[in-house]
């Protein structure tokens, strides 16, 4: 009768927890030798070899595993294992140059150049790369060995090896594709191509990848932990490479809702650590979870070697923004993707510091505004003095009235805190406008509700601001 593959995890799982590392290595081996592409298993390997200080053998399988990952497109997990190899041994650089070789803007340079690429061929078991070497799926299954020599082995806190051919980053570049009739320039390249591209990493040379790998921190919580906190320094970001974890934030009365819920591969708390604000909300792990942090003083720490990386993470967290806003903001919503795309290249993106005033009462509207990031404070003179008209934040906009009446503003609006804006310049509104009648239409109905807004806040005067026309 054949071994049943989930009868021997489940007791593989069972020494584990009973803290029998020795049964839990031999079980898991067992296990392997079944469903050898299940990279979890080899993790698991791993990490009971970590914890029996058989470092060599840790570093073997993790090393394996994060081969396994990469060539499946889970660059994070395959990272995250890296993090955890030199955490065992900081001078082990071949996983994170395999996978920057895999990933890195120079490596899908090179995929675009190839001419009539190939199947990517994952069961080569060498193929070149970047004028080296990259050990791919090998066709064999490990041998396994006798019952005596495995239970000597996983007494003695040692797996089996890994087969010599399937040692993915030790012997990298050392081989030549002459050496591998599947290894083709084509293959190599048809590979690189049909990887999935990952915002920060694919836009990085290999240098700045491999760098930036080294300074971030492999982070893990359990079911229930709180990663970050609502009103916490933004001080740095994080991505989820296994688990999830959900987002909560406080309502006026103090009660936590829970506004969304992040996976793999999901990106949060960029917006706080781009504009150096507080956490607007908290994120909690929902059950196991691991995830890369990336963290201002270590990001500091590249910017003088490395200013590539500081441009990338800038690009990467303006066009998710910008994506954000543009799907709560009332002016794009009724908008199609392709009609969102169309518009937003109208406008210009600017920085606004906290004081700044982009538009002045009394003066004509020079633009009209989307607020990305940030805070803008509207107020208004009238007869019986200053008032505070409005508070603005992100998905909101200003300026439609000034530009539909042709009329000077009659509020001023001031950045509160730093903010980002994107303008569409008041040449230009009429024209850009003509293309897009809902979008004019929502501009329409909020000038009106805007004119009573003032009208209530300011006594006396109300018939003039009316016919002036709002900001």
């Amino acid at each position: 009768m054949a071994p049943n593959p989930d009868k021997i995890r489940s007791e593989a799982m069972k020494y584990l927890g009973k803290g029998d590392l020795g049964r839990a290595l031999e079980a898991f081996q067992q296990l392997l030798q079944l469903t050898p592409n299940d990279i979890k298993v080899w993790v698991s390997v791993g990490d009971i070899c970590h914890k029996l200080g058989n470092h060599g053998e840790a570093i073997r399988f993790y090393a394996n595993a994060a081969k396994k990952y990469a060539i499946a497109g889970q660059l994070l997990q395959a990272i995250s294992l890296n993090k955890s190899i030199l955490e065992i041994d900081p001078t082990h650089k071949q996983t994170q140059l395999a996978l920057a070789a895999l990933y890195s803007k120079s490596a899908g340079a090179a995929a675009n150049k190839a001419s009539t690429p190939e199947k990517p061929v994952v069961q080569a078991k060498k193929i070149a790369a970047s004028g080296g070497g990259i050990d791919l799926l090998p066709d064999d299954e490990p041998e396994v060995p006798p019952a005596k020599q495995k239970e000597t082995l996983a007494r003695k806190g040692a797996a089996e090896p890994p087969p010599a051919d399937d040692d993915f980053f030790g012997d990298m570049g050392k081989f030549d594709a002459a050496e591998d009739d599947g290894a083709t320039e084509a293959s190599v390249s048809s590979l690189v191509a049909n990887l999935p591209q990952f915002p920060i990493f694919s836009d990085l040379g290999a240098d700045e990848f491999a760098a930036i790998i080294d300074e971030l921190y492999a982070l893990k919580f359990g079911p229930g932990d709180l990663i970050v906190g609502e009103g916490d320094p933004g001080e740095s970001f994080y991505v989820i490479c296994q688990g999830s974890a959900r987002v909560v934030k406080k309502d006026t009365s103090g009660v936590p809702v829970e506004l969304a819920t992040l996976r793999e591969g999901d990106f949060f708390g960029e917006f706080a650590y781009m504009t150096g604000t507080a956490r607007t909300a908290s994120v909690q792990a929902v059950g196991d979870i691991e995830l890369l942090e990336f963290s201002r003083a270590a990001l500091r720490k590249l910017e003088a070697q490395h200013p590539k990386i500081t441009e990338t993470i800038e690009q990467f967290y303006r066009k998710r923004l910008v994506g954000t806003v543009l799907k709560i903001s009332p002016l794009f919503q009724p908008l199609s993707d392709a009609e969102r795309n169309r518009l937003i290249r109208e406008f210009k993106s600017i920085a606004a510091n906290a004081g700044d005033v982009l538009i002045r009462q009394g003066q004509e509207t020079s633009a009209l505004f989307l607020i990305v990031a940030g805070r803008i404070h509207v107020t208004a003179e009238g007869d019986a003095g200053a008032a505070s008209i409005a508070e603005l934040k992100e998905g909101e906009f200003f300026g439609e009235i000034g530009l539909i009446t042709g009329k000077v503003a009659t509020a001023t609006c001031t950045a509160t805190v730093k903010s980002r804006l994107y303008k569409l310049e008041a040449e230009r509104f009429q024209e850009v406008l003509q293309q897009f009648p809902t979008v004019t239409a929502t501009l329409r109905d909020t000038a009106k509700q805007r004119v009573q807004a003032l009208k209530s806040a300011l006594a006396g005067g109300a018939d003039k601001l009316a016919e002036a026309g709002l900001v």
